[in-house]
């Protein structure tokens, strides 16, 4: 009986730690790997991304509220569904259409949703309250 209790035990811990790695980050160069990380390790882990490894962070994938950042070297692009809908965030209004890696593949995104790397960051941060982000960023329906 202890044996059974003991596993639903450890059970029941990597549940509660899996809850807590919230952010997937896959990268694609040079090989594809995936991992998970909590909201304590995201800033030293996006730090340490290279532009050449084109990472995809995941925030909630498969919910109904799901935030993607794809990580250049300096740039960041930012996809947010919201009610059924995929948005760019939107950080000037130009339209002309970039050639970009994106999930290891080339892709063309509006030079207005190329954001600076940081913004990635701190829209990843502010993951928990999308009314907020939703509100406080401009964001373009793709």
């Amino acid at each position: 009986m202890e044996e059974a209790e003991a596993m639903e035990e450890a059970e029941a811990m990597e549940e509660a730690e899996a809850m807590e790695l919230e952010y997937n980050i896959v990268t694609w160069n040079p090989t594809h790997t995936s991992r998970y990380v909590s909201v304590e390790e995201l800033v030293d882990v996006y730090g340490q991304i290279r532009g050449s490894e084109s990472a995809d962070i995941t925030w909630n994938n498969g919910g109904d509220h799901v935030l993607i950042v794809s990580v250049g070297e300096d740039t960041a692009t930012v996809s947010l569904l919201q009610d059924a809908t995929w948005y760019w965030l939107e950080v000037s209004p130009e339209t002309e259409l970039i050639e970009i890696e994106l999930c290891g593949q080339e892709a063309f995104v509006p030079k207005g949703a190329i954001a600076p790397r940081r913004l990635g960051l701190e829209i990843l941060l502010g993951a928990h309250d999308f009314p907020r982000l939703f509100r406080e960023y401009a964001w373009r329906e793709q």
